[in-house]
C-alpha cells in the first residue's frame, strides 16, 4: 500500500508571516516552486513566504501551493483568512502523483493559453530542470538499479541509452523555450496547480529505493511509459502543441514592424526545435520495447542467510497516492 503523505498546515503567524509546517522533502519542492523559502532554528525547520509581498500576493501564493499539494495527494490545512480575495482553487482533484496525468493538464492549458502567456507555461515545463530532465533522471536511476541487480544484463544500457535520447531532445529545444523560469517573487509569476516535475522527482527517488526489480518496473511503467498517460507521451504531446502555437504566433499591434517580425521569426524557430525534440522522443518507446517486462521478471540472486543487503531490506519510498498495478507484459 502507498505511504500516506503528512498533513501540511499553511497559516499566517503572529508576526504576519505566511508559513507552511509539516512538509516532507517532496512537499518542500512544491513550496519552493510556489515562492516559499526555508527558515527555522536548529532542527526545527519550516517554509515561509518572503516578507513584504503584500497580503493579496501572499494569499494567492499560499492558495496555489495548497492546490498543488492537494493534487499530489497531501492533506492541507489552510487558514481561512489566506483564502480572502483569491480566485484560485485551494483543493484539486488528485492525479495520484502521476507525472503524465499532471502534464496532460498543462498540455490542455497550453492549447488555450493567450499568446502573451504561452512562454511562461512553456518554460515552466521545459526550462531545466524540466520534464525532459526529470524523465532522463528517472531512466538513469533505473539503469543504475539494474546494473546493481544484474551487472551482465543489457537492460541497464538500454535504459541509459533511452535517458541519453531524452537529454538530446531537451538539448535540441530553442533557448526561448528553455530560458530561466520566471522568479517566484515576481508579480507575474504563476505556479501551476499540476506539477509533473515534482512528481517525476518522487518517482525517481522511489526507483532508487526499490528493493526488487518488479517494483522498479511498476514505477517506470506508471511514471514514464504508459501509453497516453505516461510522461513520455505527454511530453511529446506538449512539444507538438508548442510547435503548433509557435507556428501560429503573430505579433500584437503594440510591436513595431521590425520587432514584430523578429518575434515571429523567433517563434517559428522555437516551434521547429519542438518538432525536432518530439521526433527524438518517438524513438524511445521502440528502444525500450519489452524492457519493463524483462525488468519485472529479472531474478536477483539470493543473499546469504544472515546477511542483510541494503537494497533488499529497504522499503521503497512510493509516491503517496494512486494504485500500484503490475506492468503490462506488452506495450
Amino acid at each position: 500500500m502507498a505511504q500516506l503523505s503528512p498533513r501540511i498546515e499553511i497559516h499566517r503567524d503572529e508576526v504576519g508571516m505566511v508559513s507552511a509546517i509539516g512538509a516532507d522533502s517532496f512537499a518542500i519542492l512544491v513550496l519552493h516552486r510556489a515562492g516559499f523559502e526555508d527558515t527555522g532554528v536548529f532542527h526545527n525547520r519550516w517554509q515561509r513566504l518572503p516578507f513584504d509581498l503584500g497580503q493579496e500576493r501572499e494569499n494567492e501564493l499560499a492558495c496555489q501551493a495548497a492546490t498543488v499539494l492537494s493534487a499530489n495527494g497531501y492533506e492541507v490545512g489552510l487558514d481561512r483568512d489566506l483564502r480572502v480575495g483569491v480566485s484560485v482553487p485551494v483543493t484539486a482533484m488528485p492525479y495520484a502523483g502521476k507525472p503524465g496525468l499532471a502534464l496532460s493538464r498543462l498540455v490542455a492549458q497550453l492549447e488555450s493559453e493567450d499568446d502573451e502567456d504561452i512562454q511562461r507555461l512553456q518554460r515552466f515545463v521545459l526550462a531545466p530542470p524540466g520534464v525532459a530532465q526529470g524523465i532522463s533522471s528517472l531512466l538513469q536511476a533505473v539503469s543504475v538499479r539494474v546494473r546493481k541487480w544484474a551487472p551482465t544484463s543489457e537492460l541497464g544500457q538500454q535504459f541509459a541509452s533511452a535517458a541519453e535520447i531524452v537529454e538530446q531532445a531537451a538539448a535540441a529545444l530553442h533557448p526561448e523555450l528553455t530560458g530561466l523560469a520566471l522568479p517566484a517573487t515576481a508579480t507575474y509569476y504563476t505556479p501551476y496547480a499540476a506539477d509533473p516535475i515534482t512528481s517525476l522527482q518522487r518517482y525517481t527517488e522511489a526507483v532508487r529505493m526499490a528493493p526488487r526489480p518488479w517494483e522498479a518496473a511498476i514505477l517506470v511503467q506508471n511514471a514514464v511509459l504508459e501509453t497516453r498517460d505516461g510522461a513520455l507521451d505527454q511530453l511529446h504531446e506538449f512539444l507538438q502543441v508548442t510547435a503548433k502555437r509557435c507556428s501560429s504566433y503573430t505579433h500584437s499591434a503594440g510591436h513595431s514592424s521590425d520587432a514584430g517580425q523578429r518575434a515571429e521569426a523567433t517563434a517559428r524557430a522555437a516551434g521547429a526545435s519542438a518538432v525536432q525534440a518530439a521526433q527524438l522522443l518517438r524513438s524511445v518507446p521502440a528502444l525500450l520495447d519489452g524492457t519493463v517486462t524483462s525488468l519485472g521478471r529479472l531474478q536477483v540472486p539470493p543473499h546469504r542467510p544472515g546477511v542483510t543487503h541494503p537494497a533488499s531490506s529497504a522499503q521503497p519510498i512510493r509516491p503517496s497516492a494512486g494504485p500500484f498495478t503490475p506492468p503490462p507484459r506488452h506495450r
